[in-house]
C-alpha cells in the first residue's frame, strides 16, 4: 500500500475532521476557523474565541465578518475569502493588519484553503491567522521590524519621523522602507497614517470629541489633513462616518 493510500484510507476510517481541528485549542498564538460559502462561521478555536470576548463557539457559528468587525476589515476578509473559493486555490501568509477589542492593531499572518466536499465543489474555506508578536522565531523576518511596529501603536499622536524610525530597526532609511514595503506591503508613513485613521475611527464612535481635536489627537496636521486621508482610505468624510457607523451599529476587532 503506497503512502497517499495509506493517508487516504486513515482520513476515511477517522470520517469526523473536527477531531484535529480541536488540536488547535491548544495553540493560543494561533487563530483557526472554518467558514462556508455564505461566510457564515462553522468553526472556531479557543483563541479566536476569547479574542472576540466570547464564552463559547455557539455565538459564533452562523455570524458573519460584518456581523463581528469593521465593516471595512469585514470587506477585505470577505473578498480575500471569495478569491480562494473562485480560484479553488490557497493563499499563503498573507498579511494583515487587524484591531484588537482594546484598539491596539496587530500583524497577522493568514493563509486560506478552500474546503471541498467529496464531489469535488468548493464549500468553503478554512484559514489560520498567526499574530507575529506571539509566534515567536517561526516569523523571525517580521520581529526584526518590531520595535518601530511598537514606537508607532504607542506614539501615533506624535510627530514620528522616518529617520527615527529606522534609527529603532537599527538600519537605514532605505533599507526600513524596502524590507517594510516587503514584508508589510506598505510603507512605514502609510503604516503609520493607518494606526491614526483607525485611532481616530475609534474616537469618531467612542466619543463626543469634535472632529478637529480627534484630528489632532491622533497625530494629523490639522483637520483638513485629516479629513483628506479619511476620504481617500474610506470614501467619506468623518462627520459621514461618524453618524453612518452609529445608525449600522458597527463594532469591531478581536
Amino acid at each position: 500500500m503506497n503512502s497517499a493510500t495509506i493517508k487516504t484510507d486513515f482520513l476515511d476510517q477517522m470520517g469526523n475532521g473536527a477531531q484535529i481541528a480541536h488540536l488547535f485549542d491548544h495553540l493560543p498564538e494561533t487563530y483557526f476557523f472554518g467558514k462556508n460559502r455564505d461566510g457564515e462561521f462553522v468553526f472556531a478555536n479557543q483563541a479566536i474565541i476569547a479574542a472576540l470576548g466570547i464564552e463559547k463557539e455557539m455565538e459564533i457559528l452562523g455570524k458573519t465578518d460584518f456581523d463581528l468587525f469593521d465593516g471595512d476589515l469585514a470587506r477585505k476578509y470577505r473578498d480575500e475569502d471569495h478569491l480562494v473559493m473562485q480560484s479553488g486555490e490557497p493563499l499563503v501568509n498573507q498579511v494583515w493588519l487587524v484591531p484588537h477589542q482594546d484598539g491596539t492593531l496587530h500583524w497577522y499572518l493568514s493563509s486560506k484553503r478552500p474546503l471541498f466536499s467529496e464531489s469535488g465543489k468548493v464549500i468553503g474555506i478554512a484559514g489560520v491567522m498567526r499574530d507575529f508578536e506571539k509566534a515567536g522565531s517561526a516569523l523571525g523576518p517580521y520581529r526584526k521590524l518590531s520595535p518601530v511596529l511598537e514606537r508607532v501603536q504607542s506614539g501615533y499622536s506624535e510627530q514620528l519621523t522616518i529617520t527615527e524610525l529606522a534609527e529603532l530597526a537599527g538600519v537605514s532609511v532605505s533599507t526600513l522602507e524596502r524590507t517594510f514595503r516587503k514584508l508589510f506591503s506598505v510603507s512605514p508613513t502609510g503604516y503609520l497614517t493607518r494606526v491614526r485613521l483607525h485611532a481616530a475611527k475609534r474616537a469618531l464612535l467612542e466619543t463626543d470629541e469634535s472632529i478637529n481635536s480627534i484630528a489632532l489627537d491622533c497625530g494629523f496636521y490639522d483637520q483638513s489633513h485629516f479629513t483628506k486621508k479619511f476620504r481617500a482610505a474610506f470614501g467619506q468624510t468623518p462627520s459621514k462616518y461618524r453618524h453612518g457607523s452609529v445608525e449600522r451599529g458597527e463594532v469591531g476587532g478581536i
